[in-house]
């Protein structure tokens, strides 16, 4: 099957999912496709960080970019953001999404697929990256901690331009 067929299936499951937990098989089907060593950016997205979701997103991404660019195998959590947001909305919850952090992450990070988890130097300030260090430590996952003036050159180097060059 090509890969765009993949995509577009994997697209059509998420599509089906009505729970974080039903995104699971979709994710560890595509962990399990990636070579060996997968690594998993870890960082702000809905608390701390840039303090706006948007921007916090293109910093993921532009981190996500940045280690591929390096040769690490990187699980990109992005894929499946549009779909966290719908099932969020559809299932009203409110507050934080806690149920996104258990039925979701930590499934995948329970499986040992997950090989390293890097963080971005504001990782603290966010609830998420937090409980992503906690399960880290909890299960034995390496982590690294990028310095600032590496993740300021992921930012300028990206297409996302969250910096200016």
């Amino acid at each position: 099957m090509s890969t765009i067929k993949k995509c577009r299936k994997y697209y059509d499951q998420l599509l089906q999912a009505q729970t974080f937990e039903e995104m699971t098989p979709v994710a560890l089907d595509i962990i399990d496709r990636m070579p060996t060593g997968v690594v998993q950016g870890c960082g702000p997205i809905t608390t701390g960080g840039f303090g706006c979701k948007t921007k916090n997103i293109f910093a993921i991404c532009s981190v996500i970019e940045h280690l591929q660019r390096q040769g690490y195998h990187v699980f990109n959590q992005m894929f499946f953001e549009e779909h966290v947001e719908r099932i969020w909305k559809a299932t009203e919850i409110s507050g934080y999404p806690n149920k996104l952090l258990e039925d979701f992450y930590r499934d995948i990070f329970e499986t040992g697929m997950i090989k390293h988890m890097i963080f971005i130097p504001s990782w603290k300030s966010s609830k998420g990256s937090r409980w992503e260090m906690r399960q880290a430590r909890r299960l034995n996952i390496p982590t690294t901690i990028l310095s600032w003036k590496e993740f300021h050159f992921a930012l300028k180097e990206s297409r996302f331009n969250l910096v200016e060059n």
